[in-house]
């Protein structure tokens, strides 16, 4: 049902999420956490000069703004788990 949106999870993916444990779930989960946040900065790019409600173009803002934030705090707790 996702295939090809960017950042989503594999099956696969979650089934290793779900059977990791201690430091190594945290940075599996950090790592796909990662890459589904910028699946959303993706989407936003894309949809964001289509946009032709301007709450629409206020959301894109917004999760720009609030994922671009978490990628970075996510980046910085996964170098601090290595």
């Amino acid at each position: 049902a996702h295939d090809g949106m960017p950042g989503m999870a594999s099956e696969t993916q979650l089934l290793h999420l779900s059977q990791a444990r201690g430091p190594d779930a945290d940075r599996l989960f950090l790592g796909l956490m990662i890459a589904h946040h910028e699946g959303a900065l993706a989407m936003v790019d894309a949809h964001s000069t289509q946009a032709a409600a301007e709450q629409v173009q206020e959301i894109a803002a917004d999760v720009t703004a609030t994922q671009s934030k978490q990628i970075a705090q996510m980046h910085d707790m996964l170098e601090r788990l290595t």
